[in-house]
């Protein structure tokens, strides 16, 4: 996913720099499921072999460093914020800059300028689409509210990020582990705000999972799980 560079707000930059982020995300999460499937598919190889210790490890350790870059806000005075910014801070900027959100009426025009059937009808279904995406609510009011989901997810990681993959100070069973499913469902969340703050942000609805969700090309690497060699 290219960066497209022509921001007309700061906020309009930080989304697509988030964007992208949540992209990369995804495909480390698709290509994880992937090489989860091709070793279960594997009957020769143990689940308590070092082998799969090492895909199980490398790709929870990936996928964390990758989400907390997201979601864990910077330490005060980290010179990383100066360049950088995660998708809570973002939200809270935008909170008290609520007018880079177009307004219903503007979300509904964008880009329409017919009065026949066919643009009124997709009039109706951009102020449909919009009341779904806001709850028919005030930024003040539904901004928080994600920025509490993304604490939450937040909250799952923190501890294994922060005892076993910087520091191996404990146990790696002592610390929760996060499991694909839990992975699976932050990615989701995020991708779901993504494309929320994408419409609302820049107009129409050009945003979709499709936007994300496509596999990259890696020819047939994951059609053939397993090919044991005739001697």
């Amino acid at each position: 996913m290219n960066i497209k560079k022509n921001w007309k707000t700061p906020c309009e930059k930080w989304l697509e720099e988030i964007r992208n982020e949540v992209y990369y995300a995804t495909r480390i999460n698709i290509i994880g499921h992937n090489i989860n499937t091709i070793a279960n598919s594997n009957p020769d190889l143990s689940k308590n072999s070092e082998l799969w210790n090492w895909i199980e490890n490398s790709f929870t350790c990936q996928i964390i460093i990758k989400l907390s870059k997201i979601l864990e806000p910077f330490r005060q005075n980290d010179k990383r914020a100066e360049d950088d910014i995660t998708f809570e801070e973002f939200l809270e900027t935008l909170k008290n800059n609520p007018s880079d959100i177009m307004t219903k009426e503007k979300y509904a025009e964008k880009n329409i300028t017919g009065t026949d059937y066919y643009n009124q009808k997709q009039r109706q279904e951009r102020l449909d689409k919009y009341s779904e995406l806001t709850g028919d609510e005030e930024p003040k009011e539904y901004i928080p509210k994600d920025i509490l989901k993304l604490k939450e997810k937040r909250e799952k990681y923190k501890d294994y990020r922060n005892d076993y993959i910087a520091h191996m100070k404990i146990k790696k069973e002592d610390s929760h582990i996060p499991i694909f499913t839990e992975v699976g469902e932050t990615i989701e969340l995020l991708q779901e705000l993504v494309i929320k703050y994408s419409n609302l942000i820049e107009g129409g609805d050009k945003f979709s999972y499709k936007t994300f969700n496509k596999m990259p090309e890696y020819g047939n690497v994951f059609d053939i799980p397993w090919k044991k060699q005739v001697r």
